[in-house]
């Protein structure tokens, strides 16, 4: 479901999705997700996961999996 809702937000502004990786967890997603940021470098990246009660809000969660996130 996750993956549906994602791909029509990105077709909304005029984008589309190339390759979805990940679908093993968020254990899985936090361990790659430098990885997954430093290809941010050459390529856009969206990350899609559930905060459940991992934080208060997106920008939070994100600070503490990734503290040095790529520009």
């Amino acid at each position: 479901m996750d993956e549906a809702v994602l791909r029509r937000l990105v077709e909304l502004v005029g984008a589309r999705l190339s390759a979805v990786y990940g679908k093993k967890g968020k254990q899985h997603l936090q361990q790659r997700l430098n990885g997954y940021n430093q290809a941010a470098r050459f390529r856009h990246w969206i990350v899609l996961v559930d905060l459940d009660h991992d934080a208060e809000c997106a920008p939070l969660l994100r600070d503490s999996w990734l503290p040095k996130s790529s520009p």
